[in-house]
């Protein structure tokens, strides 16, 4: 039911800034086979704080919002079929 003491408000927040950084470093071999070795996320960014300290509609009242689980590596190894 609508009305009453129990109304949700609705709120605007303002996330700090941020950013990822990601690298790879790609060396090709024999003209047919390929490395490429890197970081997602270097900075380890997980959590970013909210402006105003209020939480958005999944958080109630979270100081900070979750955006990313962390660093990640990875590695892509690559041949070329020449037929």
């Amino acid at each position: 039911m609508y009305g009453g003491e129990n109304q949700d408000e609705i709120s605007r927040s303002k996330l700090e800034g941020f950013g990822w950084l990601n690298t790879s470093i790609r060396k090709t071999f024999f003209d047919d086979f390929e490395v490429t070795l890197g970081a997602r996320n270097v900075l380890d960014i997980t959590r970013v704080n909210l402006s105003n300290g209020q939480g958005g509609a999944h958080s109630a009242g979270a100081q900070s919002q979750l955006l990313g689980y962390g660093r990640s590596y990875f590695l892509k190894l690559l041949y070329n079929l020449n037929f």
